[in-house]
């Protein structure tokens, strides 16, 4: 394995990880507020005050994986790139 192959190898491992992290906080999300069963107005106590802002805050954590692994990509597809690049000039 050459050490372009390591560096790729270690970027899809890192967006690997991303990916179950942010599915993780996603689900926590889905299950914990949008997945509450709101009847009735009074029951809209089930996603204000702090669940609000506990949903706020890993929408928020989401979000930055997201972020992370857009630039994870970034840098894998330049990694490949440069492979292409190398490969097209021989």
């Amino acid at each position: 394995m050459t050490r372009k192959d390591l560096r790729i190898d270690s970027q899809v491992n890192a967006l690997a990880l991303l990916v179950r992290k942010a599915k993780v906080i996603a689900e926590d999300l889905e299950q914990d507020y949008f997945g509450e069963n709101i009847e009735t107005p009074d029951e809209f106590w089930k996603i204000a005050g702090p669940y609000y802002e506990s949903a706020g805050l890993k929408a928020g954590i989401v979000n930055d994986f997201l972020y992370y692994m857009l630039n994870e990509l970034e840098k894998l597809q330049s990694l490949v790139n440069d492979e292409e690049a190398t490969v097209c000039k021989e």
